[in-house]
């Protein structure tokens, strides 16, 4: 957390020699407006988090991800796109071990079938009962997305 509690901070610690550095910040890139919930690829070539980056933020927090260029720096985060962010919140982003896919916990709302028929109240109950009061669901979507948006240059 920040000294004003106003953004969270991505850190490592290395494991040298039996013991665990001293917590660094990963990148002053990364964290220039707040990151959080990050998940970093095994072979440490990208990082995704959850962040309000405020110049291209499209809802509440979106998914970003960032990736190492050939230098070992971290290149400047970008937004994951419509595909993954809504209006709402995304968050605490997770690849599957095999690599597949990419999981998400959203409060987005989906389009419910619209009835083309007057509603009882059990009715009406189903077709409202969507996430409220910051409760999360879990999302998915093929982890092609990753690759996608790796810049040219790293491909």
């Amino acid at each position: 957390m920040s000294p004003d509690n106003k953004y969270s901070y991505i850190y490592v610690s290395r494991f040298n020699d039996e013991q665990y550095s001293k917590p660094e910040m990963v990148s002053v890139v990364l964290n220039e407006h707040g990151a959080a919930h990050a998940y970093i690829a095994p072979d440490e070539s990208y990082l995704i988090f959850d962040s309000d980056y405020a110049q291209d933020c499209l809802g509440e927090l979106d998914l970003y991800i960032s990736f190492q260029d050939r230098d070992g720096s971290w290149m400047r985060p970008q937004n994951m796109g419509e595909k993954i962010n809504t209006l709402h919140d995304e968050r605490r982003p997770f690849v599957s071990f095999d690599g597949k896919y990419l999981f998400f916990a959203s409060n987005r709302i989906e389009k419910p079938n619209l009835p083309t028929t007057r509603l009882n109240l059990e009715d009406l109950k189903q077709l409202t009962n969507v996430p409220a009061d910051s409760k999360q669901h879990i999302f998915w979507v093929d982890a092609k997305i990753i690759e996608d948006l790796k810049p040219v240059n790293l491909k």
